[in-house]
């Protein structure tokens, strides 16, 4: 894995953050109105302090035809605390803290470090989680046609205003039962699209520092990103 493309990694990971639970707005017509239904995720945003979920990420590989699947579970704590541990492929994680962002590729024994602040200053999607409220900012925000998938979720389309960042869009997948994220797709210039898909969430339950701590494994190369 090159440089480039393990920050492309951090990017889209940050994204997962985005665990609320707003209440609905519906306009007098019976739809959701988005301008208030984006003030309440920011509104509620506050209230979730940790979460833990599964999660399913997908990958389209573009010489077969076919998509790569990768599985695992996602440990969250605010402000700046994330744990992404994979079952499928075994030994893979990626943990971040207040001090360093690693991710950790035991196929290819090596470890990619990054300082946090430099993480969170460079990336679009880290300042969009660690300030909710101002993310018009950074995007131009819409209801995705059509609105709703097949399961009911609402799908909430975000388009960077920088056309630099690498990102071409990004759609939330919004329970529209107990309006947690249930899933996230993210489509680069190139017309491919990374999708994350979540279950058994659950939010507050008190998850530990040590959780966020990381120690690369003996032998490990160690890569130290800009």
């Amino acid at each position: 894995m090159n440089v480039s493309f393990s920050k492309y990694m951090f990017a889209f990971m940050f994204f997962v953050l985005l665990c609320i639970n707003p209440i609905e707005v519906m306009s007098s017509r019976g739809e959701p109105d988005l301008s208030n239904v984006m003030t309440e995720v920011r509104s509620r945003y506050d209230n979730i302090s940790d979460l833990k979920a599964d999660f399913l990420h997908r990958v389209p590989l573009a010489l077969t035809g076919t998509a790569l699947s990768e599985k695992g579970s996602f440990s969250f704590r605010k402000p700046a605390n994330l744990r992404w541990e994979y079952s499928d492929p075994p030994g893979k994680m990626m943990v971040m803290n207040r001090q360093y962002l690693w991710l950790y590729l035991p196929d290819d024994n090596i470890v990619y470090q990054q300082k946090t602040e430099t993480a969170m200053a460079s990336q679009i999607a880290a300042r969009f989680l660690t300030d909710l409220g101002e993310l018009d900012r950074d995007f131009h925000i819409s209801f995705a046609c059509p609105s709703r998938d097949d399961q009911g979720n609402y799908l909430i389309e975000l388009k960077p205003r920088d056309p630099l960042v690498g990102i071409h869009t990004l759609t939330l997948s919004i329970n529209s039962e107990n309006y947690l994220l249930s899933g996230y797709m993210l489509t680069d210039h190139y017309g491919t699209t990374n999708s994350y898909y979540f279950s058994n969430i659950s939010v507050n339950i008190g998850l530990s520092d040590d959780l966020f701590l990381f120690e690369p494994p003996s032998g490990v190369r160690i890569e130290i990103l800009p």
